[in-house]
């Protein structure tokens, strides 16, 4: 009886390594072919990473660069008037990539992911 249990905490450990060796290594990517859907499935999932932010993105945002640099929306009062200096926040940084087949848009720093089922992508050569 113990030498099943032991037999099963080590096949367990086994697949468990195995497992973690199969994931796949996510490859820098860019979009392929956009149109509206894949558009705005990329616009939604940025507007969530930023809690639900109006954003802007060009149409042809993340079609020749993987990365996308989101900046804070400047408000201009007489305190943060951008006469007074540059906004020294650091914007938000997203990159694109190929997870096996899927295209996963992922935040740095924190590593969030949105899959967007939507849109085509293809590696950065």
């Amino acid at each position: 009886m113990e030498m099943k249990k032991i037999t099963l905490v080590l096949v367990s450990i086994f697949i468990t390594a195995c497992n973690s060796f199969a994931v796949n290594k996510d490859i820098p990517a860019l979009i392929v072919n956009p149109d509206q859907a894949s558009r705005n499935e990329l616009k939604n999932a940025v507007s969530s990473a930023l809690n639900g932010a109006d954003i802007t993105l060009a149409d042809n945002a993340l079609t020749r660069d993987s990365r996308l640099f989101i900046e804070r929306k400047q408000r201009n009062t007489l305190e943060t008037s951008p006469v007074l200096g540059r906004d020294l926040g650091k914007p938000e940084v997203f990159q694109l990539v190929l997870s096996g087949s899927k295209c996963v848009l992922v935040q740095q720093g924190n590593e969030k992911r949105w899959a967007l089922p939507k849109t085509r992508c293809k590696p950065v050569k």
